[in-house]
């Protein structure tokens, strides 16, 4: 993890499965006064030519873990605002 003035930048392990190699989960949360907290995400499987749709179903299920949160909503075509924590 990587603390910044407006955000973080987490790094965490996607685990092996018998389709794939361990990959990496990179995740970026912004904070904006007028944007509201956005989240980037990146998934890689490194040394694999084929992933199999691994790190695609890695993000979908990330973004679809935090639509699943009270109060988020999508803005537009890969923009989504979840309200901060009380």
């Amino acid at each position: 993890m990587a603390q910044g003035e407006d955000g973080c930048t987490l790094i965490a392990e996607i685990p092996s499965d018998y389709k794939t190699f361990g990959g990496v989960l990179q995740v970026r949360i912004d904070r904006s006064a007028n944007r509201g907290t956005t989240l980037h995400a990146t998934a890689e499987i490194p040394g694999q030519l084929y992933d199999y749709g691994k790190s695609k179903q890695t993000l979908a299920d990330l973004f679809a873990d935090v639509l699943a949160l009270p109060g988020s909503r999508t803005l537009g075509t890969g923009i989504t605002a979840v309200p901060p924590a009380p």
